[in-house]
C-alpha cells in the first residue's frame, strides 16, 4: 500500500503518503483522530468532506494517480484557527479561473470548493496551483 510518514507534535500534524486513492480513508481517519485529541467543537462531517475533496483532487488531478508521487497533508491549530495544507507534486492548475458558485450542487464535479466554502473553509492557493490551504475559524 505504500509508506506513510507521519509527524504529530501537539498543535501540528503532517502526513506524507503515496498518491493512492485507497489510502485516503486511512489518512482522513488519522486527521480526525488528531482533531478529536484537541477536543475541537467542529462539524466532523464537514472536516472529513474538506479533507476528502482536497486530498482526492491532489491525488487524481495533481499527481495523476502516480503512486510514486507524494501527497502532503499538514494541519495546524493556532490562535483559534485551523489550517489544512494539501500539496501535490504536479504542475498545478489555474485556480484564478475557477468559476463562482451558482449554488447548483447537482453537478458531479467542480462543486467541491464551493461546498467547502459553504461550510466555512476558506481556500487559498499558491501561485503554481499545487498547494491549497483551507483556513477555518474555530
Amino acid at each position: 500500500m505504500g509508506e506513510i510518514e507521519k509527524i504529530n507534535n501537539g498543535e501540528r500534524m503532517q502526513i506524507v503518503f503515496p498518491s493512492d486513492l485507497n489510502m485516503l480513508e486511512k489518512i482522513v481517519s488519522e486527521a480526525v483522530s488528531f482533531i478529536k485529541s484537541h477536543n475541537l467543537q467542529i462539524d466532523i462531517f464537514a472536516f472529513r468532506l474538506a479533507l476528502h475533496e482536497g486530498l482526492s483532487n491532489a491525488v487524481k488531478h495533481g499527481n495523476k494517480l502516480v503512486k510514486e508521487l507524494k501527497t502532503k497533508l499538514a494541519i495546524s491549530l493556532e490562535g483559534g484557527v485551523m489550517k489544512i495544507r494539501i500539496e501535490d507534486s504536479g504542475d498545478g492548475f489555474n485556480w484564478k479561473g475557477l468559476p463562482e458558485s451558482t449554488g447548483d450542487f447537482s453537478r458531479p464535479s467542480g462543486r467541491g470548493i464551493h461546498l467547502l466554502k459553504a461550510y466555512g473553509y476558506v481556500p487559498d492557493y499558491n501561485e503554481k496551483g499545487n498547494v491549497v490551504t483551507l483556513t477555518k475559524e474555530l
